[in-house]
């Protein structure tokens, strides 16, 4: 039996009173922080010409466009909504088993419980919990990191996963939904190499990928049986046949992946973040002029460098360019304290005093950490004008489980992205949000929180 379609049984019999409680507690955190993040990319440059297209092409009104209100057929509002998501880097990853989850598997579980009757929260919860499980399992399985954007690959599993379990498909035919989303999988991380705007619409075409499978699936049309071992399934084909077959399969319903699922606190490409979160700590343990600096050096591995690295540059999108930078977040960070939403606005990117201190900014390769695929560890050398030197080293994330965001903080995130949102929210506006997420297993039909918080 190919490891699919043991994942695809268990997605199919896993209901929601099998879950332990931290997971559905773990799985409303994650969705308040998702709904957050969406609402904030509403007004994020790209997001209004690619809404007004999806609206132009019209079709069935079944399911919401998060704050524009608009309902269009439920594969076109899994695709705006998840860009929605992943317009402003804020939306949550795994820092291990690399990649965003709920921007492809919230909006296709949306999408697919809205235009259905009777989807409660519970069902929404489930949904997404297990959508996250197969796309952690099955990432997990594959080690290697072959250049392929594991938001894209593995999210079409998770988005047609969870599609498929509001739709409660059979055994048969959520197999058959996940062979059907193998045909369409792609994403690669060349986008972001060049800051191109497709970094935020890759995921999309996963979530719509998982709604249309799901639906398909459910009219009878089969997929592939051996998904993810066969001859051409994806491990062969996308992993170059390495693969933990163990790893996937054991312990299902035992080691939860949303357990170490991570939450971004900085609008910017997670792999900034350890240099991000590097500058605010000394900046907070020992208080310097920025001007006072002669060079910043980050130690870091060669992903690192590739990824967010290089010396700054504005490319053809000014936004991509500073939030796959370190150069651009940590001189943000070390002159503003802080690096948010508004710090990737063109004037923002565009002040003297930053553009001159990305230029004194710079990574290193250091060969001797062992782990060449993580963000962490990483150091940073700060040499001032005087001689003087400063250094300080990351092993954890801000954001992670290891070093996690409070449900208050969390709030926080979530009220701070309220102000960047296409519609005003008043404060009491935004603490009924808070509350409605925070209660989404007491929800009985899914339409009370779209007509909420979008209408």
């Amino acid at each position: 039996m190919d490891a699919m379609e043991v994942l695809a049984n268990y997605v199919v019999q896993t209901k929601y009173e099998d879950l332990p409680r931290d997971v559905v507690e773990r799985a409303k955190y994650f969705i308040l922080d998702t709904f957050g993040v969406a609402i904030a990319g509403s007004t994020s440059p790209g997001t209004v010409e690619i809404i007004k297209l999806v609206q132009e092409w019209g079709g069935k009104p079944e399911s919401t466009i998060l704050m524009y209100g608009t309902k269009v057929p439920s594969y076109h509002a899994a695709f705006a909504n998840s860009v929605l998501t992943h317009a402003r880097e804020l939306d949550d990853t795994h820092d291990v088993v690399r990649g965003h989850y709920n921007v492809s598997i919230l909006p296709a579980s949306l999408a697919v419980a809205e235009a259905n009757v009777g989807v409660s929260g519970k069902d929404l919860i489930t949904a997404v919990v297990l959508g996250i499980e197969l796309m952690f399992r099955v990432g997990k399985g594959m080690p290697d990191y072959l250049g392929w954007h594991n938001t894209s690959t593995l999210g079409a599993f998770g988005a047609a996963a969870a599609a498929g379990k509001v739709l409660k498909l059979n055994p048969k035919q959520m197999l058959d939904c996940l062979g059907i989303v193998y045909s369409q999988i792609g994403g690669n991380h060349q986008c972001l190499v060049d800051g191109a705007l497709t970094k935020r619409i890759q995921p999309a075409f996963s979530s719509m990928a998982g709604v249309r499978s799901a639906y398909l699936a459910s009219r009878g049309i089969d997929g592939p049986r051996n998904v993810l071992e066969g001859k051409y399934g994806f491990y062969n084909v996308y992993g170059r046949g390495k693969y933990d077959r163990e790893v996937i399969v054991n312990d299902l319903g035992g080691d939860y992946g949303i357990r170490t699922l991570s939450v971004k606190p900085f609008s910017s490409c997670r792999f900034t973040h350890p240099a991000i979160g590097a500058a605010l700590d000394l900046m907070n343990e020992a208080p310097i002029n920025p001007h006072d600096i002669d060079e910043v050096v980050f130690k870091a591995t060669r992903l690192t460098l590739d990824l967010v690295g290089r010396p700054f540059e504005v490319g053809d999108n000014p936004e991509v360019s500073a939030q796959f930078s370190i150069p651009y977040t940590v001189a943000t960070a070390l002159l503003t304290r802080r690096v948010f939403i508004d710090d990737f606005t063109e004037a923002s990117i565009n002040r003297p005093e930053v553009r001159a201190l990305t230029k004194r900014i710079r990574v290193e390769v250091d060969e001797s950490i062992p782990n060449q695929i993580l963000p962490v560890p990483l150091t940073m050398v700060i040499k001032l004008k005087n001689g003087q030197i400063l250094s300080k080293e990351v092993r954890t994330i801000k954001g992670s489980h290891e070093e996690p965001l409070s449900q208050k903080e969390l709030v926080n995130k979530f009220g701070q992205c309220m102000e960047y949102s296409l519609r005003p929210f008043s404060a009491n506006k935004i603490d009924q949000a808070v509350q409605l997420l925070s209660n989404l297993d007491e929800i009985e039909n899914i339409s009370t929180l779209t007509e909420s918080l979008v209408a």
